[in-house]
């Protein structure tokens, strides 16, 4: 039994150390950054960035296409309030420095941060901001290694 156990917690490693490591600049991957906020205990979106680029041409924000969202990004994507920004602004950005640059429309993109928060702030824990890399198509988890935890600081 013991044996079963260890040789699975030995694949495991394998796997995922074969599995690559999500880089910045350059990686054809996504980083999803989550944070609570001050006095929360519920992990939230700070942001769904494709670590290849950021800041691409496309369209501007639309604060009203995302009205069938807004009760989930009031919830879970909100800009943290000793932040002192306000949900609309932080929306903005996000949409215009890392969303632009997905392929995807700016509900979808919205849309796939949440389930992507709700699937992996399982991963996280403390009070430190959390960060999770998966692949471009979102299929596999990856390392996020070192630089792209220092990309936090980047959003």
């Amino acid at each position: 039994m013991m044996q079963n156990i260890i040789l699975s917690v030995l694949v495991s490693c394998v796997t995922a150390s074969s599995q690559g490591t999500c880089t910045y600049p350059g990686g054809d991957c996504y980083e999803i950054s989550m944070q609570k906020c001050k006095g929360s205990d519920t992990w939230t979106m700070h942001g769904l960035w494709p670590q290849w680029t950021n800041g691409c041409s496309g369209p501007s924000f639309n604060y009203d296409s995302l009205s069938s969202l807004k009760a989930d990004l009031d919830q879970y994507w909100p800009s943290c309030p000793e932040y002192g920004g306000d949900d609309e602004t932080f929306w903005s950005h996000e949409w215009e420095k890392h969303g632009t640059c997905t392929g995807m429309t700016e509900v979808d993109f919205f849309s796939k941060g949440l389930q992507l928060r709700s699937q992996y702030s399982g991963n996280c824990n403390g009070d430190a901001p959390c960060s999770v890399c998966v692949s471009k198509d979102f299929s596999t988890q990856l390392d996020c290694g070192d630089s792209v935890k220092n990309s936090a600081i980047i959003v």
